[in-house]
């Protein structure tokens, strides 16, 4: 705003952003799924995104959510999450999204790997050798340390916890403030109140039943987790877009 002319800078950076969040999290599925439900997904994607997009830093937290997951779905080095988390860890007190991610990971792998699942689930892995087994867990000390280091330091730690608290119980007048307001899955499901995320429901499961024999664990935990981030406060609707498109073209990339 100070440098580069004013709000229209500020407009042009939300432009940006946004765009970058669209483009990272389909990229990844792009000519991987039939392009018709490809259309369909990124549209509904496009839409709840963009229900939700202030000039505020949970913005950069959407963005790098997307690279997170493309990181994670994309089976990249895990190292790159740190490059992330460092950026992170500077900009909003979400950033303890990241090693929350990473730990739904490795919890996924440890499941696949030590419990016999139904279909082939258990084929879905990640890591193949010890030194990948051994690599997770380092990238996730790492990625806490991270988030403990910043000037907060456990005060960091502490907010999410605080704010959910704030969120699901509507103390200091929590309930007054639309983007805080809680959101009832009944009425997700069974009215027409929500009517996109609604449809969000529906594509996530039937792209389930599709890829029922070949599901990545690690695909519903982190949809499950997101939209009940989004139930708990509306304002979480733009990262369960983002989690939302990755875990439908997931399932579907084949």
């Amino acid at each position: 705003f100070r440098f580069f002319g004013g709000i229209n800078a500020i407009i042009f950076l939300k432009a940006i952003i946004v765009s970058l969040i669209i483009w990272v999290t389909i990229k990844r599925f792009l000519n991987k799924a039939w392009h018709g439900i490809f259309l369909i997904v990124s549209w509904l994607f496009s839409a709840l995104l963009l229900e939700r997009t202030p000039v505020r830093p949970e913005l950069i937290s959407a963005l790098l959510l997307a690279f997170y997951l493309y990181v994670l779905f994309s089976k990249k080095n895990l190292y790159w999450l740190l490059l992330i988390q460092c950026v992170w860890v500077n900009v909003h007190g979400y950033s303890i999204i990241g090693p929350a991610l990473i730990f739904l990971f490795l919890l996924s792998e440890y499941v696949k790997c030590r419990i016999a699942l139904p279909f082939n689930w258990n084929e879905q892995g990640y890591f193949n050798n010890r030194a990948g087994y051994g690599k997770g867990p380092a990238v996730l000390a790492i990625a806490v340390f991270l988030f403990l280091l910043s000037p907060y330091g456990i005060s960091n730690l502490k907010y999410p916890f605080f704010a959910a608290k704030d969120f699901l119980c509507g103390v200091h007048n929590f309930y007054h403030v639309s983007e805080l307001s809680s959101l009832n899955l009944t009425d997700i499901l069974f009215t027409q109140k929500h009517v996109l995320l609604t449809w969000a429901v529906i594509l996530y499961m039937i792209s389930l039943l599709l890829n029922i024999k070949r599901i990545n664990i690690f695909n519903p935990l982190v949809y499950f987790c997101f939209l009940f981030m989004c139930c708990a406060a509306n304002r979480n609707t733009i990262f369960f877009a983002v989690a939302l498109c990755f875990c439908i073209l997931d399932n579907l990339k084949t």
